[in-house]
């Protein structure tokens, strides 16, 4: 295979582009008040109340000092908040408040109208094929 013929890193980043700036309108349309990367720590803190910062980086893949970041931000805008761990107050865990919820609860059917628009004409086959070919690309260069 000829790869310097093959530009599929830069077609898989104008599709990450795209993809991100439709869910960013979409969520500026709503009036939500949350970028992308906010929204993805926020889905993760609904879905598992409590969770580390060092699960969370994994979960959002997000480096220790970016998700700080965002996570500050969030609490400036009272969508989530931190509680120190009953066993070792060093760490803490993040919890969403109320208001976080109810965005979560208003960005959520975005997100899936979004995954449907983008499998528009596209079988449950080619989404596995695609994810598999996805997380050998990632295996590969997690080596």
């Amino acid at each position: 295979m000829d790869f310097e013929q093959k530009g599929y890193y830069l077609k898989i980043d104008v599709t990450i582009k795209k993809i991100r700036n439709y869910y960013q309108k979409r969520f500026d349309e709503a009036q939500l008040n949350i970028t992308v990367d906010q929204w993805v720590v926020l889905n993760n803190v609904c879905k598992n109340e409590g969770i580390s910062q060092l699960e969370l980086c994994a979960k959002a893949f997000k480096d220790a000092p970016t998700l700080t970041r965002i996570i500050d931000l969030m609490v400036k805008k009272e969508y989530l908040f931190r509680q120190n761990d009953r066993e070792d107050r060093r760490k803490y865990g993040v919890f969403p408040t109320a208001q976080g919820k109810k965005v979560w609860e208003k960005a959520s059917p975005l997100t899936v109208e979004a995954r449907k628009i983008g499998w528009t004409n596209l079988s449950e086959e080619d989404y596995d094929r695609f994810y598999y070919i996805l997380n050998t690309v990632f295996d590969n260069f997690s080596q």
